[in-house]
């Protein structure tokens, strides 16, 4: 028998459905589809962490783990090393809608800690969609600028 369900009620039946699987809110999952939109590849990231934590229930900070992976692979090839470890060290909080403050700025091996940290806040706005690529890339050079020169004072 063919369903009689017009295609609206069946995306709102099925947000309430992926809203109790999450144990999210509508607003925690707006806030996946905007991870997913300011970088795109975020939900299969997400799903491939999810697919990791064998049998453990999927929640809202496999979400931001996936948007911090997806937002590194997206600039990696214009931040150092050493950055980009650190990015990847960094914690964002996942307090669901209101995600994405670093909660812990992880271990940074380099001179310039405070450059660093900088550099991390300024991820972590790429992270949660504030800023284009392209507005990293341009102040992400002029903070590295900066550190390197006073460094070499």
């Amino acid at each position: 028998m063919a369903s009689k369900i017009d295609v609206n009620t069946k995306l709102t039946y099925a947000e309430k459905i992926l809203c109790e699987l999450l144990g999210v809110g509508v607003s925690d999952l707006n806030a996946i589809y905007e991870m997913e939109e300011a970088h795109p590849g975020t939900i299969d990231r997400a799903l491939e962490i999810i697919d990791v934590l064998d049998g453990e229930k999927p929640n809202f900070g496999v979400f931001v783990m996936a948007v911090k992976d997806q937002a590194l692979e997206e600039v990696r090839n214009i931040i150092t090393m050493e950055d980009a470890e650190s990015f990847q060290d960094m914690m964002l909080d996942d307090n669901y809608v209101a995600w994405g403050p670093i909660a812990d700025y992880g271990d940074y091996k380099g001179a310039d800690i405070e450059a660093n940290r900088q550099r991390q806040e300024l991820f972590a706005e790429y992270v949660r969609g504030l800023i284009t690529r392209e507005a990293f890339v341009k102040r992400y050079a002029k903070l590295f600028a900066n550190a390197n020169a006073q460094v070499g004072e």
